[in-house]
C-alpha cells in the first residue's frame, strides 16, 4: 500500500509505532535535508520523545521518505540494495539473472 504523508499525515499512534520498529530512534525517521530540520535542530536535543513525535506529526516534512514497511522490517529513505530486501525473492532472482546475463 502506497500513501501521500502529505495528503494524509501520519497520526501519533502510527509514528509511535514505526519508531519502535526502527533500530536507530529519531535519528532514523527525522530528514536532516528537510528545511524545517534547520530550524528545529537546536530544540530538538531538548524535547522529550512525546514532543518530537507531535513535532513530525504536524509536519510531515520533518519525516524521511519513503518508508517502507513489513511485518519485519522498516526502511527510511532511498536507499536501492536496501529496498531491495522488500521484493519478492522471485523478482530478486529474476533481476540477478538478467544481470549475470549482461556481464557474459
Amino acid at each position: 500500500m502506497e500513501r501521500n504523508i502529505f495528503a494524509k499525515p501520519l497520526s501519533e499512534t502510527e509514528l509511535k509505532q514505526i519508531l519502535m520498529l526502527s533500530e536507530g530512534g529519531t535519528d532514523d525517521v527525522i530528514s536532516t535535508r528537510s528545511f524545517l530540520y534547520e530550524q528545529y535542530k537546536s530544540k530538538m536535543s531538548s524535547m522529550t520523545i512525546s514532543q518530537v513525535i507531535s513535532l513530525l506529526a504536524a509536519h510531515p516534512e520533518l519525516i524521511r521518505r519513503p518508508i517502507l514497511l513489513d511485518p519485519k522490517r522498516i526502511e527510511f529513505g532511498f536507499n536501492e540494495d536496501e529496498i531491495r530486501c522488500f521484493m519478492p525473492r522471485k523478482t530478486r532472482k529474476c533481476e540477478l539473472e538478467q544481470m549475470v546475463r549482461r556481464a557474459l
